[in-house]
């Protein structure tokens, strides 16, 4: 049985990280229900300075772009980009803009798939970013 476009981005939306088989690693992440849906990061990507406020507004204010590739079998289904915070400490979505901090809660659901749950909360809150509709 396949799986369409849309069921792989309910599962991305409503998986829980314990779904996933994982290989921190190599940042790769596979999807025990069905084993050709996959998540890898690109490590091959330039790691670029991300600069807004709630970023760098931690401890440690390094922050920088990543991105993972989701894909079925060979088939590659999209491209997200997110944010690691805090010299590594988490890696959160990013907000509808640098003064609208709303992430969608598929995005934030997203980024608790590849990195701890307690964290991406925890740096939300920290970072005053909250997860619902873009106002």
């Amino acid at each position: 049985m396949t799986m369409t476009y849309d069921q792989a981005k309910k599962i991305l939306a409503s998986s829980e990280r314990t779904d996933w088989v994982i290989d921190d690693t190599r940042g790769t992440f596979t999807y025990k229900h069905d084993l050709n849906l996959h998540i890898k990061r690109d490590d091959e990507a330039e790691r670029r300075e991300f600069q807004e406020g709630w970023a760098q507004n931690h401890p440690d204010r390094n922050a920088y772009s990543t991105y993972y590739d989701v894909a079925y079998g060979q088939s590659h289904l999209e491209r997200k980009h997110l944010v690691v915070v805090d010299g590594g400490r988490a890696t959160l979505p990013i907000p509808a803009s640098a003064t609208n901090l709303v992430v969608s809660p598929e995005a934030t659901n997203f980024a608790k798939i590849v990195d701890e749950p307690e964290s991406v909360e925890s740096y939300l809150e920290r970072s005053k970013i909250v997860v619902g509709p873009a106002a």
